[in-house]
Order: C-alpha cells, then structure tokens, then sequence
C-alpha cells in the first residue's frame, strides 16, 4: 500500500531532511523530484494572558518557578520512563518546575511514580480544555520534546507547534536517528541531547 501510494502521488512531502532522506533510502526506485520538506506549520500569535483563567491558583502551578512544560500524548514512543529520569535527576534545581499535560499508556505509571517517590517539582494533569491548555502554555516558560532513544525512524512530534506558537524555547532530548533538535539549535530556538543524557538535560 505505500508503495502504490508513492507512486500514485504527485508530491511527497516529509517532516524534515532526516525523513526525507529516510524515505529515499528505503524507496531507491522513487523519483526524487515527487519529495519535498513540507513541515507542519501554524501561525504565531501574540502572546498575551487571559486574565480571566487564573491557571496558577486552579491547578496550583508555582508563580515563583521557571515551568518546563511537556504537552501531549503520554506513550512509550514519547520516552515517559526517561522524561522521569531527567525530572528526577534535575530535582536539585530549585528554581525549576515540570508540568506534564496529556494522557496516554503511561499516564497512570507516571501518576503512580509521583505519588509514590513524592515527587515534589512535578504536577500532572490529565485533561484540559483547549482554551486552558493554551493558557498554560502561554504561562510556561520552556516546552519539552521527548521521544524513546529506541527509534530507527526520524520523528518529528507536532507539539513543538503549540511551543513555537507561544514563543517558548524548547529542549529537544531525542534518539539518534531524528533531526528535531538539530533544526532547533540551528534556528536558534532550543537545545538538543539525548534522551538519556541526564548530565546534558540537567546542564540546559
């Protein structure tokens, strides 16, 4: 079925260079001029506060704390085991606070982990309204990309949109394989290390 989809199609376009060149390298009969980088892309807003939802006193989300936001789906392929790691490891920096937003398959592993290790620069929150949750964004000072140090696909998760979007620098703490945190450090709006780089995340 991809196969015929390639051929049926008039332009293919990838994510990045990384998912291009990966999609050339494992379709060599594919007329190349039918590939292009086409990466989602959203408009910026101006960035402004809802004075109207006091995020802060609802949810309990420390004024005084530097908030390193992680949004989105919570699953094996976002590298939840070792985004725990490094909050656990960065639990010496006072000055930050990580605030995780989303479900998934490891929602509860991950809410479990908090309660039971009493983990205190952490909070959770499942669900949220859109509006809400673009306020906490908004609110939030650094955005977080994590992915699972096992693939052997380029990935390129979307949620860096909303990050951008607000205006936030982001850490991109990946696998090898992926050019995420390369086109971040290049356009000058993030940091890249690998996912199991606590000494690296930690340093950011």
């Amino acid at each position: 079925k991809e196969t015929v989809l390639y051929s049926i199609s008039d332009f293919i376009g990838c994510m990045s260079p990384a998912n291009l060149n990966y999609v050339i390298k494992n379709n060599p009969n594919l007329e190349r001029t039918k590939l292009e980088v086409n990466p989602n892309s959203i408009e910026v807003k101006e960035k402004s506060l809802n004075l109207e939802i006091n995020l802060y006193d609802k949810y309990n989300i420390p004024r005084d704390k530097i908030i390193y936001i992680f949004g989105g789906n919570l699953g094996v392929p976002q590298g939840i085991e070792f985004l725990k790691k490094n909050i656990d490891y960065c639990k010496s920096i006072k000055e930050a606070f990580f605030l995780v937003v989303g479900d998934g398959t490891e929602y509860k592993q991950f809410y479990n982990w908090i309660q039971t290790e009493s983990i205190k620069n952490t909070l959770l929150i499942k669900e949220l309204p859109k509006n809400e949750y673009d306020e906490i964004i908004n609110i939030s000072h650094v955005g977080l990309i994590f992915l699972n140090p096992h693939f052997s696909i380029p990935n390129f998760p979307s949620r860096i949109l909303s990050y951008m979007q607000n205006y936030l620098p982001v850490i991109c703490a990946t696998d090898l394989i992926t050019d995420i945190g390369e086109i971040a450090v290049q356009n000058n709006f993030g940091y890249k290390c690998l996912t199991t780089d606590l000494e690296a995340f930690f340093d950011f």
